[in-house]
């Protein structure tokens, strides 16, 4: 897009959606040029973002202004990538984590807040077999150093992405990805993840604002419980 000798160049990393345009950050100038990293996110949804990338240019020549533009903006590009998805995570991160048999679960993920919004409204947008990319911006990432049993269902120590997925009866399953950090969309197909589990719902004491993640310890394992609004969904899981 060009306004004058202003242009946007847009991209990102699985973007899906616009929302308000920051202007307070970085400004590189590389001659002939200036350039700034606008990232955009979709007004704190956990469905997606990117980046702008906006240069200002110093000549009034076209013909001369691309010919010399063309490695400065090879570079700035390479700014953009490195910088993309630390501007981009417009919601904190939160952690929780156990030791089981001397080894460590763990799971780290984006933390998006309802804001005057509800769990209900959110999802209920999800057909049966929708995904939910359980968080924001960078996918939520589950890392166990022991094999894990869930039910019948063996997750390998390993790292892996964790997503949840509509059912026809709209009860909710866990699915694990061996592919892990993917920002934005798309979601991973369901068929292509490595396994999935159910998770037991109940009814929270009261809602929760902000996404929260917990691992607590069980005997002989331990339980990962997700509390959004008036959703409170569980999997226990025991060492292998």
């Amino acid at each position: 897009m060009e306004c004058g000798t202003e242009r946007f160049v847009v991209g990102g990393i699985g973007m899906t959606a616009f929302g308000s345009r920051p202007t307070d950050f970085p400004i590189y100038h590389l001659l002939p040029a200036t350039y700034q990293l606008l990232p955009v996110t979709s007004g704190g949804s956990p469905l997606g973002g990117g980046i702008i990338l906006r240069y200002t240019t110093e000549s009034n020549n076209e013909e001369d202004e691309m010919k010399k533009l063309g490695v400065a903006v090879l570079g700035a590009m390479m700014v953009a990538c490195l910088a993309a998805v630390a501007l981009a995570q417009g919601n904190p991160r939160g952690t929780s984590s156990l030791t089981i048999k001397g080894k460590t679960v763990s799971v780290d993920y984006g933390r998006p807040s309802l804001k005057g919004r509800t769990t209900d409204a959110l999802l209920g947008r999800l057909k049966p077999g929708g995904v939910w990319r359980l968080g924001a911006d960078t996918s939520t990432t589950f890392k166990t150093g022991i094999d894990l049993a869930f039910g019948d269902v063996t997750i390998p120590a390993g790292e892996y992405s964790i997503w949840m997925q509509r059912q026809e009866d709209n009860s909710w399953k866990l699915l694990f990805d061996k592919k892990h950090g993917q920002w934005g969309e798309p979601t991973p197909n369901p068929a292509d993840c490595f396994a999935s589990v159910p998770l037991t719902e109940s009814k929270p004491a009261s809602p929760v604002e902000t996404l929260t993640l917990t691992l607590s310890k069980a005997s002989g394992g331990g339980t990962l419980t997700i509390q959004w609004g008036t959703l409170e969904v569980a999997a226990k899981f025991k060492a292998k």
